[in-house]
């Protein structure tokens, strides 16, 4: 059977490693955590990026839209005054 002082001794090396292990594991955690937090912030960021660029095309695309409802306008004027039947659009 081992001594008291060999047991102590065995036990203190136990805690240490324990106390080592349980820092080791928050430190690796708290590593994780902050690259989620860094990968949630660049998702996010990305998803603005993409609203920010489809309010811009939609943006883009009314404009295109409401120039070729002038031309249309514009041809059927023209067609009216030629005496033909402009197209109801």
């Amino acid at each position: 059977m081992a001594q008291p002082d060999d047991l102590e001794a065995r036990v203190a090396a136990l805690e240490t490693q324990v106390r080592d292990f349980r820092q080791a594991t928050t430190s690796s955690f708290n590593a994780m955590r902050d690259d989620l937090t860094d990968l949630r912030a660049r998702v996010s960021d990305g998803f603005a990026q993409v609203d920010h660029g489809f309010t811009e095309m939609r943006g883009k695309l009314d404009a295109t839209a409401a120039g070729q409802q002038q031309v249309v306008h514009s041809l059927n004027t023209f067609i009216a005054q030629q005496g033909g039947q402009p197209n109801d659009q």
